[in-house]
């Protein structure tokens, strides 16, 4: 049986391997139940079979019984390459793999194929090799922004992505989607400057927002999930390590501090109710809202029937700072749905913890099953789990045919 595997080496480069034939044949194809996946079913996650047990432990051992085979190979030519340089040399060497799993019709849980929608995704590492450890959110992509920037910075960090659209001859007018974009990166800039200016939160910090609009033919805005053929543009802003406040917060940006606010007021109970995984030595470390955003900044998370053209992700620090709060009038969890500026629902606080804490469970359950992979030489060293979330506020594992709402990342604290 030949894998297709994608495998980190030391820096940011992937590359593509085959395993041998052998390693651990699962037992069967793991079926989770349908409460795990069905948006519908309002049943709590049920137990899974010992069956299916076996089976995901197997999913997972294929891949680090293939570590185990390829690694050697990899290394192989480090001695003589050492010898031939200086003493601070360091040869390419296989630092870990990335794994992604999806859930599929039925339920069934298995490997994705190229760029299928991940479920689950977990990263193994050496250990006690002494190399910093993967960041606990995903790298940014798209049009960096920060808050600092002028507008002619922006213009210039928009034109790459400006000529590529161009030559793709998908917009007829060149002048209207120019200043569209223009101003879309005004106003983005903006948003960098509003998030900012937010005062520290305790335990937890907004480490990145990333936005994508679309464009239709005539140059003109239109929300991703309704764009068709339309060109899309993302831009992101990473929170930077020393935030330089340039001037007092306006309304709009306390309106942005009181959304931020309340998404990470929701982070405390996931928190607690994440303790167990914590004390087995796999802490929450990160948490990443999907969001739909309207044409005039109207803020909600994406339901499973609206992608999401917007992320906002947490990740946990020591630093000190306000403890979370819900904003003093919303006790609710806001859901943007197709259409400008139109919020479709909203689910009360509790009961939106009450989906984490079930999607934390789930989180466990093959957090617990990774773990139980891990060799001498490699270890789990994080995982990653996504949901989608429903506007009931039912929240159960994104399937191949759905869209995650909800994601949360789980570091192992062992050395």
């Amino acid at each position: 049986m030949k894998l297709f595997l994608s495998f980190l080496l030391a820096g940011t480069f992937l590359l593509t391997a085959c395993a041998r034939d052998g390693g651990t044949p699962p037992t069967q194809d793991p079926h989770l139940p349908p409460s795990w996946y069905q948006l519908e079913n309002e049943t709590p996650p049920e137990p899974t079979s010992p069956e299916t047990d076996k089976a995901v432990e197997a999913a997972f051992g294929i891949y680090t019984d293939a570590l185990t085979e390829v690694e050697p190979e990899t290394s192989s030519a480090a001695p003589s390459l050492i010898a031939q340089n200086p003493s601070d040399f360091v040869p390419w060497h296989l630092d870990g793999l990335i794994a992604n799993f999806a859930v599929g019709v039925g339920g069934l849980y298995g490997s994705t194929i190229l760029d299928g929608a991940a479920a689950v995704r977990a990263t193994w590492r050496k250990t006690a090799r002494g190399l910093p450890p993967p960041s606990a959110t995903r790298s940014a992509s798209g049009i960096a922004f920060r808050g600092s920037m002028s507008e002619k910075q922006v213009a210039s960090a928009l034109e790459p992505a400006i000529q590529t659209a161009l030559a793709g001859k998908t917009i007829r007018d060149e002048k209207r989607f120019r200043r569209n974009a223009n101003a879309e990166g005004m106003r983005f800039l903006n948003t960098c400057r509003a998030l900012e200016s937010m005062p520290p939160l305790r335990r937890w910090r907004l480490a990145a927002f990333a936005f994508e609009v679309g464009f239709g033919a005539s140059g003109q805005i239109t929300p991703t999930w309704e764009a068709g053929g339309a060109v899309a543009m993302t831009f992101t802003w990473v929170a930077p390590e020393v935030a330089r406040v340039l001037n007092p917060p306006t309304a709009a940006d306390r309106r942005m501090h009181r959304f931020v606010s309340s998404m990470a007021a929701l982070i405390p109970a996931a928190e607690t109710d994440a303790r167990p995984i914590r004390e087995g030595g796999f802490p929450l470390n990160a948490i990443e809202f999907g969001l739909a955003v309207g044409y005039q900044r109207e803020f909600g998370l994406a339901s499973a029937a609206v992608a999401a053209n917007s992320k906002l992700a947490f990740i946990r620090t020591d630093q000190p700072g306000e403890s979370p709060s819900l904003s003093p009038d919303g006790t609710d969890v806001p859901f943007v749905g197709p259409g400008p500026n139109r919020i479709v629902a909203k689910v009360p606080a509790e009961k939106f913890r009450k989906g984490m804490r079930q999607a934390i469970s789930m989180g466990r359950y093959f957090t617990e099953r990774a773990a139980k992979r891990e060799t001498p030489v490699w270890r789990l060293d994080t995982l990653q789990t996504e949901f989608a979330v429903s506007v009931t506020g039912l929240i159960k594992m994104a399937s191949v045919s759905g869209a995650a709402s909800l994601t949360l990342v789980f570091g192992n604290l062992s050395p």
